[in-house]
């Protein structure tokens, strides 16, 4: 769940800090690409939508395959 997105519903939200852990979690896998669906920047006037999508897509580069770890 990130705020101020158009499609959001309660019951299938998935916190920041979840996301985060999902993506972390895939480490090690077999991935090729990741995927964020919506920010609208009409909708996020204060811009924490798009600073939790940016800070998602930079994690989803980084447990990308062949990214490595120190």
């Amino acid at each position: 769940m990130t705020p101020l997105t158009a499609a959001a519903r309660p019951a299938t939200r998935v916190r920041p800090i979840q996301a985060l852990e999902i993506i972390r979690g895939c480490r090690g896998l077999d991935l090729v690409g990741g995927d964020l669906v919506e920010v609208s920047p009409p909708c996020d006037p204060s811009g924490n939508t798009a600073l939790v999508a940016a800070n998602l897509l930079f994690e989803m580069l980084c447990v990308l395959l062949g990214v490595r770890y120190r």
